[in-house]
């Protein structure tokens, strides 16, 4: 079983290997999200800017907006379904 970190490493690792090719279905990119639902977003929004260091062009800068986006929805979503 892998920690929260692990996981958050994981999905932002631009590495060597993709995470389509370690993580190939949707379902396995569940489980690593699934691994501390409170906890691996929060690291993912802390660290995904930094994984995308090298990359600085026009569609590179749109990406990290939209991801920057769906991380803020997601946690307006959360708190509202913990809430209700």
């Amino acid at each position: 079983m892998i920690n929260n970190y692990e996981a958050a490493y994981r999905m932002l690792n631009h590495g060597q290997v993709s995470l389509d090719t370690r993580h190939p279905t949707f379902r396995d990119k569940l489980d690593l999200f699934f691994v501390d639902y409170d906890w691996v977003p929060l690291l993912v929004q802390e660290s995904y800017l930094n994984s995308m260091q090298k990359r600085s062009t026009t569609a590179d800068i749109s990406t990290m907006a939209e991801a920057a986006e769906f991380i803020s929805d997601a946690e307006v979503m959360n708190v509202h379904l913990r809430s209700e």
